[in-house]
């Protein structure tokens, strides 16, 4: 009787201890399959807009000038810059959302560019407000009932790059300036944009 215990005993050890064996190995397959992906996505270049609009949400920014140029230089990836290019603050630019601001006459479009490793990849409207007070994206516009409905996509490039690079005066961030002109600002699914007005 007790010779069979010992070998039921030793059964139901060689059966617990070869579950957790398949167990760890199943589990160690899949963290090295992880750990793989991670290290490839590491060493693939980061080259494309998706990257930039990555790197926009996850890593600090800076602001430095260089050359007479405004720059924002990314800290996770010095590659990846913003450049403020030149404005115009005589040309007067008005849109029916700009309206509300009491200095209308000096205002201007102003192109922001996109950098990685030194080559623009977008260039992308931004206008300068309130005599230079208030620098953000252009909105898209639609159409609803015959009226102009001037909006940002909170998900997008442009938003996300105007909390990073905008001006805001009193109105304090991206949110406070569309409250104040009447900008609404819509929730989507992440995706890059394209931004488009009407004058």
């Amino acid at each position: 009787m007790e010779i069979l215990l010992f070998l039921l005993g030793l059964l139901a050890g060689w059966m617990i201890a070869h579950f957790y064996y398949r167990k760890s190995t199943r589990d160690l397959t899949v963290r090295l399959s992880n750990l793989k992906e991670e290290l490839e996505d590491a060493l693939r270049p980061k080259t494309s807009l998706a990257d930039f609009e990555r790197m926009l949400e996850s890593s600090p920014w800076r602001a430095e000038t260089i050359a007479n140029e405004n720059v924002w230089i990314c800290e996770g990836n010095n590659s990846f810059q913003v450049v403020q290019g030149e404005s115009d603050l005589s040309e007067t630019f008005t849109e029916t959302w700009t309206e509300h601001f009491p200095d209308q006459q000096h205002s201007g479009r102003c192109p922001v560019y996109l950098k990685i490793g030194g080559t623009i990849v977008r260039e992308i409207p931004f206008v300068w407000l309130d005599g230079g007070r208030v620098l953000v994206p252009m909105p898209d516009v639609r159409v609803e009932n015959r009226k102009q409905i001037f909006y940002w996509r909170g998900l997008s490039l442009e938003f996300k790059l105007g909390e990073i690079i905008g001006r805001f005066y009193i109105h304090n961030t991206m949110y406070g300036v569309a409250s104040f002109c009447h900008i609404t600002v819509e929730r989507d699914v992440p995706q890059l944009s394209t931004s488009s007005t009407a004058s």
